[in-house]
């Protein structure tokens, strides 16, 4: 109880302070922002008259302004997690009283604060106050702030408290213990009574979530790790609420599937980021009738590689199908759920598809050729090389000057590699360094931050655009260009709307395609 007072009376007066600090921005605002409107010129016959008079208003000024922050609650805001939405909070908590001023000003005491000076005061709060909390959130994640506040974040001797006593938790203290740039792990907390007052690895469970404040006080804890994945929605929201008002670092696991697969050197937990303030409350799905429609069955997701499509994609895997089937445009998404479908599930049939081969069960529908480009900085010195070609509006550009430049390729799992290395190959091109990347996109954006040069098919140029310069070439369309065609199956009959959208395609495509 008297260390409960004791944490209570150090956030009151953290509190006080703060509160005195801003009365403080207010009234120099306003000054400041008279004496702006002044352009200085104090020695002007009016100055002392409206001085006197902002001297005598400014209490009740800072009053309303006072007690706008503390009815929006601006003292709770945790600036360590602020973001936007907070700033946009302030400002509304300053737009509400400088309309007051405004008012009373106009209405009763004519001409002390003049319209300019009281937005221009407005602004300066704005600054001051969101600046100085940004500031403080800056200094303490300095080295020096550590220092002075008696902990240094990469201090194997900080003390680390656990929040969760179950299986993630146990996990998460093995971790620490292994990496010891975690933090040294005294306490830890859970709900479940059973486990008050036991020890995991060595480390006693001392309370309740709720008491997670008191404990850390009384522990000098420096960094909370939350290892309950269980924990969602509004209940999660709480257990944050709690872990933020002790001032803490605070961590969740970055990734839960990784409790009970070893203990990862590096990455085993991560900080606090939006989703986690923002969370819902835990759907639960009735797998049981679910798995009646999908167990021994082929399953077909499209768009397999996305964040919907791939967590389809792991929960249909985990329903044991006959066969699942993987379809994403982008290689780079599709050959991410493969690997890791392939690791959790090695029985699984799967099946995953980037494109479309044609095969002699399809029909095949040209609709133009795709150029394969090389792209460079817009600053290389190779772009003065470069040989115009007629009835192309790509240049052409000698790939036999690769040789000794930084080559960014696509996994070998892409079809663009295969394509990439018969270049190399054909042009007999000895690279200085080759640097593999799991996309064109990212590829591209590498090269144009000039760490190299690389690939790229005329579809992915047409619609990626840099803040910095790149410069595309053509090589030769004509060994090295891809086929663009709709593919359909020989036995389908195309209706009559179909076969209008071929047409479509075919129109779009050369106006799309050509060089």
């Amino acid at each position: 109880m008297k260390e409960k007072k004791t944490n209570l009376l150090q956030v009151l007066a953290r509190r006080a302070l703060l509160v005195a600090l801003d009365g403080a921005i207010v009234a120099f605002s306003f000054y400041f922002a008279l004496l702006l409107r002044a352009d200085g010129a104090v020695e002007a016959s009016w100055w002392p008259h409206n001085r006197a008079l902002l001297y005598a208003n400014l209490p009740w000024i800072v009053a309303v302004y006072l007690l706008s922050f503390l009815a929006g609650r601006l003292y709770t805001i945790l600036w360590k997690y602020a973001g936007e939405r907070d700033l946009i909070r302030l400002a509304g908590m300053i737009a509400v009283p400088t309309g007051i001023v405004y008012l009373v000003n106009r209405c009763f005491i004519h001409g002390v604060l003049f319209n300019s000076a009281n937005a221009m005061a407005a602004v300066l709060i704005f600054l001051f106050i969101g600046g100085s909390r940004l500031a403080w959130r800056l200094f303490l994640n300095h080295p020096l702030g550590e220092r002075l506040r008696g902990n240094t974040s990469k201090d194997p001797n900080r003390p680390v408290m656990i929040v969760g006593a179950g299986e993630a938790g146990a996990w998460a203290i093995n971790v620490c213990k292994t990496n010891t740039s975690y933090g040294h792990v005294i306490v830890a907390v859970d709900d479940d009574p059973n486990k008050l007052g036991q020890t995991i690895h060595g480390v006693p469970v001392r309370g309740t979530l709720e008491e997670i404040p008191d404990l850390c006080a009384r522990y000098s804890i420096h960094t909370i790790i939350v290892a309950i994945p269980t924990l969602k929605g509004n209940r999660l929201n709480h257990v944050i609420d709690l872990c933020v008002s002790t001032h803490c670092a605070v961590q969740m696991l970055s990734d839960p599937q990784l409790v009970g697969a070893g203990t990862p050197q590096q990455g085993a937990f991560r900080e606090l980021n939006t989703a986690d303030f923002l969370s819902r409350e835990e759907v639960t799905l009735d797998t049981e009738k679910i798995s009646g429609y999908l167990t021994g069955k082929t399953v077909l997701v499209t768009g397999g590689g996305g964040s919907i499509g791939s967590e389809l994609c792991r929960q249909i895997a985990a329903l044991k199908p006959g066969r699942l089937v993987i379809f994403d445009i982008y290689e780079n998404n599709a050959y991410d759920i493969q690997m890791e479908l392939r690791r959790r599930y090695p029985e699984l049939d799967l099946v995953v598809l980037s494109q479309s081969d044609v095969t002699s069960e399809m029909e095949a529908v040209p609709l133009g050729m795709e150029d394969f480009l090389l792209i460079l900085p817009g600053d290389h010195p190779l772009n003065e090389k470069a040989i115009p070609v007629e009835g192309s509006k790509f240049d052409f550009l000698d790939p036999h000057l690769l040789s000794g430049e930084t080559i960014f390729l696509n996994t070998e799992m892409q079809s663009a590699r295969r394509v990439e290395e018969k270049i190399l190959k054909d042009y007999k091109v000895k690279p200085g360094r080759i640097r593999v990347v799991r996309n064109m996109e990212l590829g591209a954006q590498l090269v144009a931050e000039g760490l190299g040069v690389g690939f790229i098919r005329q579809g992915y140029q047409k619609n990626i655009h840099y803040p910095k310069p790149v410069k595309y070439y053509t090589i030769d369309i004509s060994r090295y260009g891809q086929d663009v065609v709709v593919a359909y199956r020989r036995d389908v009959e195309l209706t009559k709307p179909m076969r209008a959208m071929i047409m479509q395609m075919k129109d779009a495509a050369e106006e799309y395609l050509k060089l």
